[in-house]
């Protein structure tokens, strides 16, 4: 899978936005006011995992983000954008371990213990703030970029997940290898929320009517981490412990259904 460094795409993003458009001579028949319904699908970047051996591992996860915005055409080819919307954090942990041979869950058919795991536990409310700069390609198509802020929104948590086996035998036992903890750092309050930037780089088409459609590529970058945990593997001639950050950090892509909300005359 793909791994993106978002502070690199953030800094590309930058460039763009700051190059100056003035030259453009296009007149263009977007409307000044839009209603837009947008569609993310993104992966969330992986666990941040320090301290282990190579046993667990970590992989971006998939989820969406469904949001309604109003956009604002302003002067000088810029605009504003307010939205509100809601996702499901996932994170994802997975492993390929192989079994010694004097192991109790060793058998014929049992050599590797291995599975890919992802969990989708915590949901997000998302009140967003984006500032755009438009690079007109004709009358009813621009293409864009945008700079923004998210104000994201958690319940207060704490997961655990583990991973047992059981052993067949003269005595059936349950075989537990792995202990996997995540907390929000006991937040006093129910709710609790952070910030964090947001990019898009993209083009909208418009008709007649001032109805259309945006595609685009997105990013949210989370500085801070939104939960740390920790983790045990115990396979008796396996062993290791680590600790874990996790971000709100992803990227994809967006579709959006736009309408005109410019009065008509």
């Amino acid at each position: 899978m793909v791994q993106l460094n978002l502070n690199k795409v953030a800094a590309i993003f930058s460039l763009l936005f700051f190059i100056n458009s003035s030259a453009q001579s296009t007149t263009s028949l977007l409307p000044n006011k839009e209603f837009r319904i947008n569609l993310e699908t993104v992966m969330y970047q992986k666990l941040i995992e320090s301290s282990g051996n190579g046993l667990f591992n970590s992989s971006d996860a998939p989820s969406g983000v469904l949001s309604i915005s109003n956009y604002y055409r302003l002067k000088y080819n810029f605009a504003i954008e307010s939205s509100i919307g809601l996702t499901v954090i996932p994170y994802n942990y997975n492993f390929d371990i192989n079994i010694e041979p004097n192991h109790p869950l060793y058998a014929d058919n049992q050599k590797v213990l291995d599975d890919n795991i992802t969990e989708y536990i915590l949901p997000s409310s998302i009140i967003g703030l984006s500032l755009f700069k438009e690079f007109k390609f004709n009358d009813r198509t621009t293409f864009f970029t945008s700079l923004g802020l998210h104000l994201n929104t958690y319940p207060t948590y704490s997961f655990g997940s583990e991973y047992s086996y059981v052993v067949r035998g003269q005595q059936d036992s349950v075989f537990r290898f792995l202990d996997l903890e995540l907390t929000d750092g006991d937040h006093p309050r129910a709710f609790w929320s952070n910030l964090s930037y947001s990019g898009k780089l993209g083009f909208l088409n418009s008709n007649s009517s001032g109805n259309g459609f945006r595609i685009s590529f997105i990013f949210n970058i989370q500085p801070r981490e939104i939960g740390t945990g920790t983790y045990y593997f115990d396979l008796g001639t396996h062993k290791e412990a680590g600790t874990l950050k996790w971000k709100n950090s992803y990227y994809g892509f967006c579709f959006s259904k736009t309408f005109n909300r410019d009065k008509k005359e």
